[in-house]
């Protein structure tokens, strides 16, 4: 079994695997944008703005897209002012806002091979962090992956 949940243990879906691949690749592929646009002059703030913009309207597209033509859900805007969206509004400040922000301006300091790697330490605090609110429990061997990702990630910071 490679997942649990509480006493729930379940397999991984291949189709779970395939988006976190692509959104691994895609997030790989903003990093590098992001440092090519920094080594150009273009400030933190700016980059993280026009992120924050570009990310805003293909969202807004997707959604109403999703609403209007696939799901047709009448009253799904009501949605957007529930109380539960205040955690999807802070999820997004710490990290689309705050994550963003701050490595971009580790970036104008030190590399993106050198950054990013530093920024693989999210699995184990994600871990922690679900562990602690959650009640998530991992296995032995995924306890075992994170802390290899992790001694991976310092090896290619040295």
């Amino acid at each position: 079994c490679l997942c649990t949940k509480g006493a729930e243990q379940r397999r991984l879906s291949v189709h779970g695997v395939m988006l976190a691949l692509l959104a691994s690749i895609f997030w790989s592929l903003g990093l590098i944008l992001n440092k090519y646009i920094l080594a150009r002059g273009v400030h933190p703030d700016a980059v993280v703005m026009g992120r924050s913009i570009v990310f805003l309207t293909i969202t807004l597209a997707i959604w109403t897209t999703d609403v209007a033509f696939v799901t047709k859900e009448k009253g799904r805007w009501k949605n957007i002012f529930r109380r539960e969206s205040v955690f999807a509004m802070l999820a997004g400040m710490m990290s689309l806002t705050f994550g963003a922000y701050f490595y971009s301006c580790a970036l104008e300091h030190i590399p993106a091979s050198v950054a990013t790697p530093i920024g693989a330490a999210n699995p184990l605090l994600a871990a922690i962090g679900a562990f602690v609110i959650f009640n998530e429990k991992l296995l032995r061997i995924q306890w075992f992956g994170i802390t290899l990702a992790i001694i991976g990630s310092i090896l290619v910071t040295l």
